[in-house]
């Protein structure tokens, strides 16, 4: 009866597939079946990831990433072609040289036993490589602004916007009213800054460069790290923009700000996480906050960051307009998460209504003018 039983269950599970058929016909019983998951198939074995990065790639590299796969019951690895934001390397992808890499790899592979694929061309996307030009390559929209005073006949060239490899084409050329002195510039009111760590900071985090950047330690528990703000005057604030390098870990802390330099209080949480574009724009709410001193605080960190790393901190910069809060995110500019927030009201002071809105586009010659 028990074996008229068992061969019903497996011809209804044969009809599901033959697979599942044949993994319960080979695994019989419970000594097998105990026996497959001390030692599985290689069949049955995970395989993983192998990020090369960017050209770093030797065969001594080659060989310890397998045999550490090797080691730990992988069953082989799919090669991905990367770089993620770190320095390039001396071996380029498909070149001759990355070939003799490749063809080695397999070899090692072979000899431990484990299999290996590749993606079909090298980036996230499975998309690059040297046969595809900058300019149908993966796209980002990228903006530039001309503070003009009216009314006034202009003929000039505009600003040429941030480029990526040196390829660039319009979109279009918008004229909005940028409500005259109620948007001050922070730069005019030449903010002194200062850091936690006692580094002299200069303006390395005014100057609107990203590459220039300054080290700050990462928090430890009840030691924030700090940047700061400090105006002659008062200034008033509706947004924040905070920028990093690319090697920006997990991060955490709060905006504060303070009348005397001495009592604190928070107006606005934030956080940074690890990616290629560590650059952030929070929004303070419709209405404006107004101090004279403003901080950066980190509070916490990732629970994967080491305590030695560091918070390269490249740019702060406060804003009076209304801004849609987390606006590079909400843009496709990074892969952090985008959450629903309502702290941007279209309907408060400072917000453009689009029929204020100017498109000039038409009127712009090929050259930029």
């Amino acid at each position: 009866m028990l074996g008229k039983i068992t061969q019903m269950k497996l011809s209804q599970i044969c009809l599901l597939g033959a697979n599942v058929c044949l993994a319960l016909t080979v695994v019989a019983g419970p000594d097998a079946l105990e026996s497959g998951f001390q030692h599985p198939p290689d069949s049955a074995k995970a395989q993983t990831w192998w990020h090369w990065m960017n050209g770093n790639i030797t065969r001594a590299g080659i060989t310890a990433d397998l045999e550490a796969m090797k080691r730990a019951g992988e069953g082989g690895a799919t090669i991905v072609n990367v770089d993620c934001g770190i320095p390039r390397g001396p071996v380029s992808f498909m070149t001759p040289e990355w070939r003799e890499m490749f063809k080695f790899a397999v070899a090692e592979a072979s000899r431990l036993g484990l299999s290996l694929c590749v993606e079909n061309c090298a980036g996230w996307s499975s998309s690059g490589g040297p046969w595809n030009t900058p300019e149908n390559a993966m796209q980002k929209v990228t903006t530039s602004e001309a503070h003009l005073t009216g009314p006034q006949h202009f003929v000039s060239t505009v600003p040429q916007p941030p480029t990526n490899l040196g390829y660039y084409r319009d979109i279009a050329v918008l004229a909005f009213p940028a409500a005259g002195d109620q948007n001050p510039r922070m730069s005019d009111f030449a903010p002194v800054v200062s850091v936690s760590s006692g580094e002299v900071p200069g303006d390395k985090l005014t100057d609107g460069d990203p590459t220039t950047y300054l080290s700050l330690p990462v928090p430890r528990p009840n030691q924030p790290q700090y940047a700061q703000l400090a105006f002659p005057l008062p200034f008033s604030a509706r947004a924040i923009t905070v920028g990093g390098q690319t090697a920006m870990p997990d991060c955490s802390g709060a905006i504060l700000v303070s009348e005397d330099g001495q009592a604190f209080h928070a107006v606005a949480p934030f956080a940074l996480n690890k990616g290629a574009l560590c650059t952030r724009t929070f929004s303070l709410g419709s209405e404006p906050v107004t101090a004279r001193y403003w901080r950066v605080q980190f509070n916490a960190i990732g629970k994967k960051v080491k305590a030695t790393a560091t918070i390269p901190l490249a740019e702060i910069s406060l804003s009076s307009r209304l801004t849609i809060d987390n606006v590079e995110s909400k843009a496709g500019f990074t892969g952090n998460a985008v959450l629903a927030d309502a702290r941007a009201d279209a309907s408060a002071v400072g917000a453009i209504p689009r029929q204020q809105i100017v498109d000039l586009s038409g009127k712009l010659t090929p050259d930029g003018k």
